[in-house]
């Protein structure tokens, strides 16, 4: 099981209530299945669907703090915010175009001088930046690149499972130990029933040296949603800790595009 590592400047990679098919109390939501057939139930649950809600908390190696609040409505129609240590940039993208929002968060990765030109303006982005944006998103919202990316990895460690409460719900938790190279010791769990959705994914510690590392499909381009140069980018780190929480799988989202946003294409002429 992996959670992608997250950059200063990517968008990598839930709080109400999941329609979950799970029984009350000491229910079995394991139902006599492996770690490895559970997650495989999760893969295609999440290959199937087409909207769902991510709150995404990271804590990286060098101490760095991420969170992606995320409502995706399908291929290429998200919105939300992400929070880079304190700043925050809220995200639409819909319909090809890409606009985001956020002063402070100009300031730390683009400069002064670029988050005054931008106050505090909603901001649509050229096509190219905006490619390379939704280049990151799209590993977000193409659900068949979120599942091969969180539960295709080739190699596991030793697998456990049980049946655990979660909001009320009896679920079907599996436990990594990570005990093997490029693997993390990480906790998943699953609603009970069908479809299997994912409810939390947590990264409970370093990957261990070695190995493969994580597949392609995780490896998005960075994007540099401000105009002019990347002032503060920092090199890629490692995922120290990491907890991603789902919900709202399948139901109706709505992405909207703000109103009167700056045309970087038109500024400055």
């Amino acid at each position: 099981m992996r959670l992608g590592r997250a950059r200063s400047l990517a968008l990598l990679a839930c709080g109400v209530a999941v329609p979950l098919l799970a029984a009350c109390g000491d229910a079995d939501a394991v139902g006599g299945r492996t770690g490895i057939e559970i997650l495989g139930d999760t893969r295609g649950a999440v290959r199937a669907a087409h909207s769902y809600h991510l709150v995404y908390d990271q804590t990286d190696t060098t101490g760095t703090t991420t969170r992606f609040d995320l409502s995706i409505a399908g291929p290429g129609s998200v919105s939300g915010n992400l929070t880079l240590s304190g700043a925050r940039l809220d995200i639409v993208v819909t319909a090809g175009q890409a606009y985001v929002h956020g002063r402070d968060f100009f300031e730390k990765t683009a400069g002064a001088s670029a988050a005054g030109l931008i106050g505090d303006q909603w901001v649509l982005l050229t096509p190219a930046q905006a490619a390379q944006f939704t280049g990151v998103l799209d590993l977000f919202s193409d659900t068949h690149k979120l599942a091969d990316c969180l539960l295709g990895a080739s190699k596991h460690g030793a697998l456990t499972t049980a049946t655990v409460t979660y909001n009320g719900q009896a679920v079907a938790e599996v436990k990594d130990a990570g005990d093997v190279a490029g693997d993390a010791p990480a906790v998943l769990d699953v609603a009970a029933g069908t479809p299997a959705y994912p409810l939390r994914l947590q990264t409970l510690g370093p990957r261990k040296p070695g190995g493969a590392g994580a597949p392609d499909v995780c490896k998005p381009p960075s994007p540099s949603p401000a105009p002019g140069p990347s002032a503060n980018a920092t090199a890629t780190s490692a995922t120290q800790r990491a907890d991603a929480v789902f919900d709202r799988w399948d139901q109706a989202i709505t992405v909207t595009p703000p109103p009167n946003p700056l045309d970087l294409g038109k500024l400055g002429g």
